[in-house]
């Protein structure tokens, strides 16, 4: 309602009072005070309609705003949408690393295959949750892995045309932009509206994240990874302007002994071909660790930018997580308060999440919502806020179908956090500068 409305509902308020007929059971004296009463109520009631968006322009951020979580660890073990449904009601809004991989979704030259990216999706969706969509580079069909070679959808694509068109319709399926155009080539429904945020891979400055091909040396691997953002930037800013971009999340050493390609964000930012500051809107890394680890990354982000010489973009955490079980420790702390073990894990949550939203990140993805039963890995197998007792770190194999999941401390820290205010941040965050 504009403000001329507003006035005019006034007036009509205090005209309809001055025009209702008088109540014989009440008194002079009375009516001389329900009057005046009367008019002040109307006119407060304008300025309700002539600013109706005050109060929601004010209002502070929730922890539900600022905190999300990961995908990871039920999307291959059982009762999937029993976890999404428990995560949802701790409060969670924001999740990440839904997959809608190119090997899944084109097996085969113009042969689309959506049933599992739809599947993640609406159950996401449906209970009321925002994704954020990471997706890889390549196919079997077209990828520059050598024969035999593992995890080749980490090589960059034989043909970067064909990644392109991969990505296109990806985000004209799901983001909010209309695609008549493209109804009836067998990848429709377009424009679902689902998705507005795209992660392009995940930790490129890791050697098995981004696999280099045959003959390139390891200097390649910065400028390999800004022609990747650049063709998926384009592709998905075409597919919906309105879609925001996330640069793969960065492991940034993410942990004692995983090996970083060093420089990697800077040389990314400043490539002479593809200038990588012009191809994403928000900064990613991952931290799993203190806060002095914490703040090492993020003063390294900071320098990258500078010594590129572009301007700063909005910060999120897509990973930060700590292990509950000191056989599968992720970080190692002096401080017994963050031992390995479900009470550490839950202090860890509550001290360390809201301090990265303090220094300046606008959201932060705790890793992971559950404890997938097939994970071999030896670091990160328990950290997630839900487990199957007796499937774990593959201690067993699959998970029985009717199993069902068990909350750990961290889950109430976690959604406590997600009830309460969001952090103040010591210092402004960057303002977004979309990329065009």
């Amino acid at each position: 309602m504009n403000g001329q409305d507003s006035l005019a509902r006034t007036s009509w308020l205090c005209s309809a009072e001055l025009r209702r007929p008088v109540d014989p059971r009440v008194t002079p004296r009375a009516r001389q005070v329900l009057l005046p009463l009367s008019l002040l109520l109307s006119a407060l009631l304008a300025l309700v309609w002539l600013f109706p968006t005050t109060a929601g322009a004010q209002a502070a951020p929730s922890g539900a705003d600022v905190y999300g979580i990961n995908f990871n660890g039920v999307h291959q073990g059982p009762n999937k949408l029993q976890a999404l449904m428990l995560i949802h009601q701790a409060g969670v809004v924001w999740i990440r690393g839904v997959p809608c991989n190119w090997r899944d979704v084109q097996p085969r030259p113009g042969q689309w295959n959506w049933s599992a990216c739809d599947e993640n999706l609406n159950d996401v969706t449906s209970v009321g949750m925002q994704p954020v969509v990471l997706f890889s580079y390549s196919t079997s069909w077209c990828t520059t892995a050598s024969p035999g070679a593992r995890s080749l959808h980490w090589y960059p694509p034989c043909d970067y045309q064909q990644f392109s068109n991969f990505v296109f319709h990806l985000v004209a399926r799901y983001g909010a932009t209309p695609h008549p155009e493209l109804e009836g080539d067998g990848g429709g429904p377009y424009g679902q509206g689902k998705v507005q945020y795209w992660e392009v891979g995940n930790e490129p400055d890791v050697p098995g994240s981004l696999a280099l091909p045959a003959g390139s040396s390891p200097q390649d691997a910065a400028s390999i990874y800004a022609h990747l953002l650049r063709a998926a930037h384009d592709a998905i800013k075409s597919a919906d302007p309105n879609a925001q971009i996330l640069i793969g999340g960065l492991a940034h050493g993410g942990g004692a002994g995983q090996t970083q390609r060093p420089d990697f964000l800077r040389a990314v930012l400043a490539d002479p071909t593809y200038p990588g500051g012009e191809s994403f809107d928000v900064m990613n890394f991952h931290t799993y660790g203190d806060q002095a680890t914490f703040q090492q990354e993020l003063q390294s982000v900071h320098a990258a930018f500078a010594q590129a010489g572009v301007p700063e973009k909005p910060i999120w955490v897509t990973e930060a997580g700590h292990a509950s079980d000191p056989n599968h420790p992720s970080f190692q702390f002096a401080d017994p308060r963050y031992a390995n073990t479900e009470a550490g894990q839950a202090n860890w949550i509550q001290d360390m999440l809201p301090y990265i939203v303090s220094q300046g990140v606008q959201r932060v993805f705790y890793y992971t919502i559950a404890d997938d039963p097939l994970d071999t890995s030896t670091k990160y197998c328990t950290d997630g806020l839900l487990y199957i007792p007796g499937y774990q770190c593959n201690q067993a194999g699959p998970a029985p179908q009717d199993a069902t999941w068990t909350p750990k401390q961290g889950f109430a820290t976690f959604a406590s956090l997600l009830a309460g205010p969001a952090p103040t941040p010591a210092a402004p965050a960057a303002e977004a500068q979309p990329s065009q």
